[in-house]
């Protein structure tokens, strides 16, 4: 019989709490869910899993370059402009 590995939470590490900086935002770039769009199996390079993002300020605007979409149309990679995040600072 095969012996089972146990593996812990890559965002929580196995804790059963994600920690998150106020103020924060939806990830524009997983829309929440953690996972990347591209493959579910994978965790979201924005958020690392979290869904959500810490930005620096409560002071925020939807990204212009991306429409707070996190990423560019038409493009799979985060948007420069935010991160990824969807919202700028003011």
């Amino acid at each position: 019989m095969p012996s089972r590995k146990s593996t812990k939470c890559s965002v929580c590490l196995g804790a059963a709490i994600v920690r998150v900086q106020s103020p924060a935002v939806i990830c524009a770039y997983c829309n929440g869910s953690g996972k990347s769009h591209l493959n579910t199996n994978l965790t979201c390079i924005v958020c690392g899993g979290k869904g959500v993002v810490s930005v620096p300020t409560a002071q925020v605007q939807m990204c212009p370059a991306c429409k707070a979409r996190g990423r560019e149309k038409g493009a799979n990679f985060p948007c420069l402009t935010c991160s990824g995040k969807g919202v700028v600072t003011k």
